[in-house]
């Protein structure tokens, strides 16, 4: 197996912003269409009857308003934080609810599955939706009846935000689930060229604003620890920094080859590395095992109708693998207000959901330069940061 460079890519950004002279709430359309894994999945897998791959039944949605629906933490996940944040009226519909059509797609859908990757195959055994159908569903479906609801659909789709959350699935099944041997390198320029091909399918249909959350450090999580006596798990680690400097590598690409697109790239590694480093600043005193009660050493969600902890507020991780409600506010919430390049860049999402395409954007660069290394769990080492202002 290819060696894996200890790097951790942040990026230095010169972004400026020229606004129409009118508040932002007054032309910005208010939407947002989720794409991913488990960690945005709001209940689509619910209607799937052949798999197993679901959160709907408790403890999951335990401090959830409608109870269990899906999630798969206690409470609401990083799309629900982000669209609370955006405006969103509601809690987005999920695309498999036969009821998801007409006025009810106005402010977005989500179209997640638990157990997804990029690619195809990934987990096909469990009968999921995989980003490519997820696309599809978006493209062949949603678009039309959007088109006949709105007048004006070209400007709606280039205002809405387009959120994505996938990727690890594919390395868990392609490498950590299988005795053969995976190359890395070559996995990951597949992943990429894959996740590429929607991006580009979106913006050919009028996208033009794009969030990328990167991958947590699966490493660290509880069902990677228990398999590894209580520590992280570095060669998952290592997996998942490649995909997501690669992905933050094709920044620049992706601006250049799809002209007027706007990309926010949310480092979910980093973040959730800096509550397992430093688990008291964020009000966090469990890291290492879920709230939940985990039937087996091998299992990785919460027993059926199980038990879960008292103090939900204290855990990093719900189950062996999500994180809790609190985590996730954490997370969308410095997705859409922070101004540290190591935690989103080149811009957070409220600046671009204020974006109006009456806006011009200038000297837009992703300069990469590597702090200072990664420690022997696969996490980052403190590095410069830079600060970065739009006007």
């Amino acid at each position: 197996m290819k060696a894996i460079p200890n790097l951790l890519l942040l990026s230095l950004v010169h972004f400026i912003v020229f606004l129409k002279p009118v508040k932002a709430e007054q032309t910005a359309v208010k939407a947002l269409f989720v794409f991913g894994d488990s960690f945005v999945d709001s209940g689509n897998n619910n209607y799937i009857e052949d798999t197993d791959a679901k959160g709907d039944y408790p403890p999951y949605g335990v401090d959830f308003p409608l109870g269990p629906t899906g999630r798969i933490t206690n409470g609401r996940n990083p799309a629900d934080v982000l669209a609370e944040h955006l405006g969103i009226p509601d809690y987005l519909p999920v695309f498999n609810n036969p009821q998801t059509k007409g006025g009810r797609i106005l402010h977005g859908v989500n179209y997640a599955s638990a157990g997804a990757g990029i690619l195809d195959t990934t987990f096909v055994a469990w009968h999921i939706i995989p980003l490519s159908h997820q696309v599809e569903n978006f493209l062949n479906v949603t678009l039309p009846e959007l088109e006949a609801e709105l007048n004006d659909a070209s400007h709606f789709m280039s205002h809405a935000i387009f959120m994505f959350v996938i990727g690890g699935n594919d390395y868990n099944y392609v490498c950590f689930e299988s005795s053969d041997s995976c190359d890395f390198e070559e996995l990951t320029s597949i992943l990429i060229g894959n996740y590429t091909v929607q991006l580009e399918k979106l913006y050919s249909a009028g996208a033009r604003k794009f969030v990328l959350y990167n991958i947590q450090p699966s490493g660290c999580s509880p069902g990677s620890r228990i398999q590894n006596d209580g520590q992280c798990v570095k060669e998952y680690n290592d997996a998942m920094v490649l995909f997501n400097n690669h992905l933050n590598a094709s920044l620049d690409d992706f601006t250049v080859d799809m002209p007027g697109s706007v990309f926010v790239y949310v480092n979910t590694y980093n973040i959730i590395s800096q509550v397992i480093d430093e688990p008291a600043s964020f009000g966090i005193e469990v890291i290492n095992v879920s709230c939940c009660y985990v039937e087996s050493t091998k299992g990785l969600t919460c027993e059926e109708y199980g038990s879960s902890c008292s103090n939900r507020s204290i855990y990093l991780y719900y189950d062996r693998v999500h994180p809790t409600e609190k985590v996730y506010n954490s997370l969308s919430t410095r997705a859409y207000l922070s101004n540290l390049s190591s935690e989103v860049h080149p811009i957070n999402v409220k600046t671009l959901a204020n974006i109006t395409f009456n806006t011009t954007l200038c000297n837009v660069s992703y300069k990469l330069w590597p702090v200072e290394g990664l420690n022997n769990k696969g996490l980052p080492i403190s590095g410069q940061e830079e600060l970065w202002t739009a006007s």
